[in-house]
């Protein structure tokens, strides 16, 4: 282990998009770097599903070798992230991975994830790495290009059939995933393969839902529930520092929550709604290209409104 956090501490630094510093590790384990208010509603008119903004990507599969399939993506220095930690991702039918660029309501297939079926949860660290929940288990993923495979340090723990998962930390070396089930909250060492049982909410979360982070250091947890209670969650205890309402949908269908911008972003079914803490606001945006069951993001996204557009993470030739 010395010798790996060396090398992901202090390797080289090349190019101009982020450190490339590719890695094989044996396991095929990558670090990590992935008010009790009540709402009003803002709603406009939903957009067209021909107003979403799908871009085509080439995703060069036949220049992707085999033995290059699970390689460490993109390490970069704390601080610093590579474009691919910088989009919302999302998952869901047909196994697919799409990335989302929320200033432009933009979409852009990456590819399926051949490795597994039914993800439904999922979420991304800082070197670009996707952390995607299937049948128990837990896959790394590509988010150039798809390619995944199953976590071998994790086991299937009781009454972790399903549950939600995200990374808080700010730097690039994190390696502690935050699990949710429907009764407790736990953290999971990645590269340890250690699992600790932090304790149950003060509030139940039987319906099951989606959890991200917004970088502020807690966890936010969106119920599949009529309302969609928006929870904000102590990582140290499991309890619930305030709860938000968000105005998307009824509840019990495929639903999934990231976060980008200073607004969350919540997707029920194939319909996208922005939520705003501050103003306690619900906008509904218009359609995704799949019905979601997983999103996720880094805590590398902005934090605040841009207007950018988004950046290039095109595969290398």
């Amino acid at each position: 282990m010395v010798d790996f956090f060396s090398a992901l501490l202090h390797g080289p630094v090349v190019g101009s998009r982020s450190p490339l510093l590719w890695l094989q590790i044996a396991a095929g384990v990558s670090v990590a770097v992935a008010c009790g208010a009540r709402t009003g509603l803002l709603v406009p008119e939903p957009m067209d599903a021909s107003d979403v903004v799908v871009a085509e990507r080439d995703a060069r599969e036949e220049d992707v070798r085999e033995e290059d399939a699970f390689t460490f993506a993109d390490v970069a220095p704390d601080a610093q992230c590579p474009a691919e930690a910088t989009l919302i991702y999302i998952t869901g039918e047909g196994n697919q991975l799409w990335s989302f660029w929320p200033p432009a309501f933009q979409f852009t297939l990456i590819g399926t994830l051949n490795c597994l079926s039914g993800p439904t949860h999922m979420t991304v660290d800082r070197n670009g790495n996707a952390w995607v929940v299937a049948g128990g288990f837990i896959y790394r993923a590509s988010t150039t290009d798809a390619t995944c495979q199953q976590l071998p340090t994790w086991t299937t723990q009781t009454g972790f059939d399903d549950f939600a998962l995200t990374f808080v930390g700010l730097t690039n070396t994190d390696t502690t995933l935050y699990l949710l089930s429907m009764t407790d909250l736990a953290r999971f060492d990645i590269v340890m393969g250690t699992f600790t049982i932090i304790g149950a909410p003060n509030v139940p979360f039987s319906y099951g839902g989606d959890m991200t982070s917004n970088g502020d250091g807690n966890l936010y947890f969106l119920h599949d529930t009529t309302p969609r209670d928006l929870d904000e969650l102590n990582p140290l205890n499991a309890q619930v520092i305030n709860t938000y309402i968000v105005a998307a949908g009824a509840g019990d269908h495929d639903q999934a929550l990231a976060y980008f911008g200073g607004l969350f972003y919540a997707f029920v079914n194939g319909v996208v709604y922005s939520y705003d803490v501050a103003t306690m606001t619900t906008t509904m945006l218009g359609n995704a290209p799949i019905s979601v069951t997983g999103a996720g993001q880094s805590t590398c996204v902005p934090t605040s409104p841009t207007d950018a557009g988004a950046p290039d993470v095109s595969m290398p030739d």
